[in-house]
């Protein structure tokens, strides 16, 4: 088995890791170019180093890039005083929170030991090497980096569609839906509003919760919208139920690690969610991540999950 097949790679990824690639500049290749759709199409991925700041002890890790992908591949076993150095170093700092490219010291060090030796030894892989999509980790903090894209303004209000409504409603809009339009897909652009509680897709205008409500009837809910909006939730007073449209803009063509159509910024807990739509002759419309698709349902017990969205433009 060579150097790349250890690391678990795909086989649309360049073998050879870019040095030159930053955080900043993947994100701008492969997350930004996502919003056209011949990029969306491509399925090349790069190797590319960057340093993980999070914790006490920075870490050098060993990145696979792609449109809408982010895998971390290993963590480089580099020496600890090259890699504090370089997070000190104000020209590695990344528009993304707490993330550093690499310096001219790590590059020689990683030529050296990594690239002309492939020395496997300096690589920690991880026991269990998933695919996973950025997550919070990976957003643009809110206001460090322009959407400079058009704004998508969906519609926000309660309506009510029968099944042949909804179908031509995922057609104009292009959701993927598993059964309905498995070759559909929306484009999002999240950034981090570095709360902790909440992100923001400029592409859309929206405020979105990263967790959400637990199952209850569509009542309780209400109940509990009402609430968190008299708190000011996340410093906001008009949190709402997502129209239809606006829950099917989060459903992505693919599954992130924890196995959700669903950018993985958001919590698991909710696999499906209420939204304001009405069904035709009766019910409500959720939107299920877990399945990839939309489905009936009851507004009585058990009910469903909620994520609460807000607009902002």
């Amino acid at each position: 088995m060579d150097f790349f097949e250890q690391l678990g790679i795909s086989e649309t990824t360049v073998r050879g890791i870019d040095l030159e690639m930053t955080p900043d500049l993947a994100y701008r290749t492969f997350t930004c170019s996502g919003f056209h759709e011949e990029q969306c199409a491509t399925k090349q991925r790069v190797l590319y180093c960057s340093i993980d700041a999070w914790e006490t002890e920075p870490k050098l890790l060993l990145m696979e890039q792609g449109v809408k992908f982010a895998k971390v591949l290993a963590r480089i076993k580099a020496p600890a005083p090259l890699v504090r150095a370089c997070v000190a170093n104000p020209e590695t700092s990344s528009m993304l929170r707490r993330t550093h490219a690499i310096d001219q010291p790590l590059k020689q060090w990683l030529q050296t030991h990594l690239i002309e030796q492939e020395d496997s030894s300096c690589l920690e892989l991880p026991a269990e090497n998933t695919a996973v999509e950025s997550c919070p980790l990976g957003l643009p903090l809110l206001g460090t980096y322009s959407f400079t894209g058009r704004r998508c303004l969906l519609p926000s209000e309660s309506q009510c569609f029968d099944e042949a409504q909804l179908d031509a409603e995922i057609q104009t809009w292009n959701f993927f839906e598993c059964q309905r339009r498995p070759q559909g897909g929306f484009a999002n652009f999240l950034v981090d509003n570095g709360d902790d509680l909440t992100v923001t897709d400029e592409h859309t205008g929206l405020v979105w919760q990263r967790g959400g409500l637990e199952l209850a009837s569509l009542r309780t809910i209400k109940l509990a919208v009402a609430q968190l909006c008299r708190q000011g939730f996340a410093g906001w007073h008009d949190w709402r139920l997502p129209s239809l449209h606006e829950a099917m803009s989060l459903m992505q063509s693919d599954t992130n690690a924890q196995g959700l159509y669903l950018h993985p910024c958001f919590s698991e807990a909710q696999p499906f969610i209420f939204t304001a739509a009405r069904c035709h002759p009766g019910g409500y419309w959720l939107v299920d991540y877990r399945q990839g698709r939309i489905f009936r349902g009851a507004g009585s017990s058990p009910g469903a999950f909620a994520r609460l969205c807000k607009t902002v433009i």
